[in-house]
């Protein structure tokens, strides 16, 4: 499913979103059209900080599940200096 148009995929922005579960972490990069799901463990959390290090990224967003996000968010701040905002789901 391709949900983006030419102009966002020209752009340098690069907004993810990342959908928190109990066990997993689905990640989403808008500009791009690229997802994919990492283990919500201490290795799956290390996996993604240093994917997500590859991108000049403008915006994380992650969802606040019950504290399921606390491992995501303290590592990609301390480890990649990425800023993520926890957002309540719906």
């Amino acid at each position: 499913m391709n949900t983006t148009n030419q102009e966002y995929i020209k752009s340098s922005d690069r907004n993810v979103g990342i959908d928190v579960g109990k066990d997993t972490l689905d990640v989403y990069v808008y500009e791009l059209d690229l997802h994919w799901q990492e283990s919500n463990t201490g290795e799956g959390v290390r996996r993604l900080v240093n994917r997500l290090k590859r991108f000049q990224l403008t915006r994380v967003l992650v969802e606040a599940t019950g504290g399921y996000e606390r491992p995501i968010v303290e590592a990609a701040t301390e480890k990649a200096d990425v800023q993520i905002s926890p957002v309540k789901g719906c």
